[in-house]
């Protein structure tokens, strides 16, 4: 792939990451604080496997600062910062193992996030004790992992498909 489709792709994947971030935002809450599925890491995922690591933390950081002038505000967009910085960071690095496949990077990708938002809270806070609402968060992001994981392996699956044909 060239680089100017390189990086047409990667402006696509980070409207598309800023549209779910922006969507999910105006979705009903979760009952537990701090919950939510993680859909723009759908995009970040995506443009991982597809166009790599750069890649990804661009689109990553992309949708953190949009997402912040849209709504998410400073400390929004700080907690947003440490979680996606962990979160793709942790990605890259999963996947470079090789150990895992789609699906565990996710995972990784998910817990990642949420120990990224605790710390960012641990910091603003001052308070250690939050540590304790991590194990809630680590469950989150495996079930988030999954459904994110599982909706980029489509896409993935799909591109190279495709990719192989031409």
């Amino acid at each position: 792939m060239s680089r100017t489709k390189k990086i047409a792709l990667a402006g696509v994947l980070a409207a598309v990451a800023v549209t779910f971030g922006w969507i999910e935002r105006l979705l009903p809450a979760a009952p537990i604080p701090g919950i939510k599925l993680g859909l723009a890491n759908t995009a970040v995922l995506i443009t991982l496997y597809i166009l790599g690591g750069t890649y990804a933390v661009s689109v990553s950081l992309i949708r953190v600062f949009v997402n912040s002038l849209l709504g998410a505000g400073l400390f929004g967009g700080f907690y947003a910062l440490c979680g996606a910085g962990i979160s793709v960071c942790a990605m890259i690095l999963a996947k470079k193992t090789r150990t895992f496949g789609v699906l565990g990077v996710s995972v990784v990708g998910g817990v990642s996030h949420n120990l990224g938002q605790i710390f960012a809270a641990v910091l603003f806070t001052e308070n250690t004790k939050l540590f304790f609402y991590f194990p809630i968060l680590i469950l989150s992001g495996i079930v988030a992992g999954v459904m994110v994981g599982l909706c980029s392996w489509t896409v993935i699956s799909i591109h190279t498909r495709t990719e192989m044909k031409r």
